[in-house]
């Protein structure tokens, strides 16, 4: 054997190289490789999906990266990347050890793929055992030097380029969505609104883009299909033979069918009328509200997917037909209820072969590799809607069968519909306005890491603003806090198995430690969803012994904290409050409880639903009350109020405010490592990215409830559904 060919010592840096034109590199873009870090690391447009290891002509060592999931070779160093067991088994210590510490390279490798889901780093190469065996020491140092510390420096540079461009492209998104946020807020606009949330193809990436135009072209071919089968009718001139005929009353949306639509503005002065695309789930639904408001209603808020309580259907030609002005405004551009069988078999079998590869190949895990495949691809809500559709119940259980749920597929061929449509119709001259791509722009992740760095800032004034032996004490040990709520539906008979939001929640952040201080329900057999709840009826239907005694349980909690310490959350219960004048809960603590020697509560910090009160007393005993909004009202489907934009942005202000409140609570359970010099977490961990998706309450809403409501127009409870899953 010639022993182990080394490559020349390597010269303090690495170069960073691109091939691909959709990541672009500036020339002589380097690492010093005597002290690699994340904040030495340069910040690429996109984190790479793949990363090689070369030479440059002079010897020096480069990483050449890609957009691509491509080969990731190491020809920097010869030799295997696997090596027989047995061989390096046989070797002394001093020389095994070398392959112990490659092992760990290659460990921690695999590490930082799984974090990133589909990136994949350069190969982690080994000397050959033989020609290792009979090396002098001075060859064996040099074997580890290069096989080891230098293999381990590249290893390194390669994963901190990924993880400040990671950051980068996060932070990035996080100021657009705030700019964009403040913009639309400034003009009167909600913060969670279409107008806030949907983003422009022009502030896509490249690789978004390449996963957008496919998904427009599967639209097109959908709408071609159904065109083809004499199901799409064309507005306006170009007529074809076959071609539906716009005027005819059978193309009229005024039905309970579920349609496409061509909304026709005639303008004064206008050469031709304004023409938009829309879609409707019941088109007299539609025309309803759009005659209610005068022609100002926001398109699609006010669809009907199915009915909270259905009624029985009137007898044959006994139903009024109502009268809708402006009616020529509204034309149907496809039936979706009076499509052939064949037609429609074979558009949803369209759909569904072409959203598979739309989508993701496996679940991802964390808030991290959700972004990930963001980044490369269409908005993460978009690609859950499409797993759900082609993945049945047992094969994920998170998503899995939503294909079965009424209303859920028909909403997505409606959207592909949507997007086809213009493209079908402009070679025949119809040329459409609006926005008509929903599905595949979307800023609800970008708004979710917004939320989570203002959590993060939260966290640091309740600190700043928290009494020293307050934080010292959630810190010191485990701190159970105890959730008090009024929170007791009636169940409808059938239901009994179905999960309810606030139990969902309360026992992912309290464990066992919660509890509902009111007794019964409004109404002990409901019928419907407003008897659940007792809607529409004096303070829920409970009577007012029921509400004096919920407030003497809590009192009874406030008193045990104010007097012997602990850490109690307690939602806001406006209902229960009317026992006590109906004054607000936080008031009505601070005016109420005062300790042994006249200490009183106090607020030290406020954070959207939050409020935080603290008593300081002698005993030095922890004293906290976190008074909240109640968490079901981040997932209210209450049929008697609208889920328009303001309602939306409520919702997901409570969830920010529960993701703040879960934070603290699991950390001031959790037991202080003592082997370490850190000082001990409060609030929100600093590595949250890599957190599982179910744990947090913001993510999760931003792409189960914002996405699924704002941007693909889904019913709030197929919404709903999707987040209690």
């Amino acid at each position: 054997d010639e022993g182990v060919p080394l490559p020349p010592f390597p010269a303090d840096r690495v170069k960073i190289v691109s091939h691909d034109a959709a990541l672009n590199v500036a020339e002589g873009t380097t690492i010093q490789l005597n002290s690699v870090s994340t904040r030495s690391a340069p910040a690429l447009s996109l984190p790479p999906r793949s990363f090689a290891l070369g030479s440059a002509a002079d010897g020096t060592p480069t990483i050449v990266v890609s957009t691509r999931q491509e080969e990731c070779g190491n020809v920097y160093l010869e030799g295997p990347t696997e090596v027989c067991s047995e061989a390096v088994a046989a070797l002394p210590d001093e020389l095994q050890s070398i392959y112990r510490d490659i092992d760990k390279l290659d460990e921690q490798r695999a590490r930082c793929e799984e974090r990133y889901m589909i990136v994949r780093l350069p190969q982690i190469k080994r000397p050959s055992p033989s020609a290792l065996a009979g090396a002098t020491s001075s060859e064996v140092e040099k074997v580890r030097l290069h096989f080891v510390d230098i293999q381990r420096r590249l290893l390194f540079a390669a994963i901190c380029t990924l993880d400040k461009s990671f950051d980068a492209c996060c932070a990035k998104m996080v100021q657009e969505t705030r700019e964009k946020i403040d913009s639309v807020t400034a003009a009167g606009g909600h913060e969670l609104s279409f107008q806030s949330m949907y983003c422009p193809p022009g502030e896509l990436n490249p690789k978004q883009l390449e996963k957008r135009d496919e998904g427009i072209g599967l639209a097109e071919k959908i709408v071609r299909g159904l065109d083809e089968a004499g199901c799409v009718t064309t507005y306006g001139g170009g007529y074809e033979e076959g071609d539906l005929d716009y005027g005819h009353p059978a193309n009229s949306i005024n039905n309970k069918n579920t349609h496409n639509y061509y909304k026709i503005d005639e303008r004064d002065g206008a050469d031709r009328p304004t023409i938009k695309g829309g879609t409707a789930f019941s088109g007299r639904d539609r025309l309803s509200e759009y005659q209610a408001t005068e022609g100002k209603a926001a398109e699609d808020e006010g669809d009907i997917f199915f009915e909270p309580d259905p009624q029985p259907e009137p007898e044959l030609g006994t139903e009024p037909e109502p009268e809708f002005e402006n009616q020529s405004a509204f034309v149907s551009a496809i039936d979706y209820d009076n499509l052939p069988v064949e037609a429609e078999a074979k558009a949803i079998e369209t759909l569904l072969e072409g959203i598979k590869k739309l989508t993701f190949d496996e679940h991802p895990e964390t808030v991290r590799q959700c972004v990930m495949l963001e980044l490369y691809g269409i908005p993460i809500g978009t690609q859950f809607i499409f797993w759900s559709l082609i993945k049945e119940h047992g094969e994920c259980l998170r998503r899995g069968g939503a294909i079965h749920v009424q209303g859920w597929l028909k909403r997505v061929l409606m959207l592909f519909g949507e997007t086809g449509i213009p493209l079908v119709m402009k070679p025949r001259g119809l040329i459409m306005t609006g926005q008509l791509n929903e599905l595949f722009g979307s800023r609800t992740t970008s708004w979710a890491l917004l939320k989570m760095s203002d959590i993060a800032s939260a966290d640091q004034r309740r600190k700043a603003t928290m009494p020293a032996k307050v934080l010292e004490k959630l810190s010191a040990g485990q701190i159970h806090a105890w959730f008090i709520c009024t929170w007791s539906p009636g169940i409808k008979v059938g239901n009994e198995a179905h999960a309810l939001g606030t139990p969902i929640i309360a026992d992912k952040t309290f464990g066992s430690n919660w509890g509902d201080t009111i007794r019964g329900s409004p109404v002990e057999l409901p019928s419907n969803g407003a008897e659940m709840y007792g809607r529409g009826v004096r303070n829920h239907n409970f009577s007012d012994d029921n509400l004096s005694d919920s407030m003497d349980e809590k009192d009874g909690i406030f008193w045990n904290v104010t007097l012997n310490g602990g850490y109690v959350v307690a939602d806001r219960d406006v209902t229960s409050m009317t026992a006590r004048g109906g004054k607000p809960m936080v008031d009505y603590i601070q005016e109420t409880f005062i300790g042994d020697q006249g200490e009183t509560w106090e607020i030290v910090e406020k954070f959207h639903d939050v409020t935080t009160l603290v008593m300081t007393c002698p005993d030095e005993e922890l004293r906290q009350i976190d008074v909240i909004g109640c968490p079901g009202g981040m997932i209210d489907t209450n049929p008697d109020v609208k889920h328009d934009d303001a309602k939306i942005t409520a919702m997901g202000m409570r969830s920010v405010s529960w993701q703040h409140m879960h934070n603290w609570v699991e950390t001031a359970r959790q037991s202080p490592v003592l082997d370490c010099d850190a000082p001990p977490r409060l609030g929100l961990d600093c590595n949250w990215l890599d957190g599982q998706i179910e744990d947090n309450f913001v993510f999760t809403f931003s792409s189960d409830i914002a996405h699924n409501r704002l941007i693909a127009k889904k019913h709030i409870r197929h919404c709903v559904l999707q987040y209690k899953n």
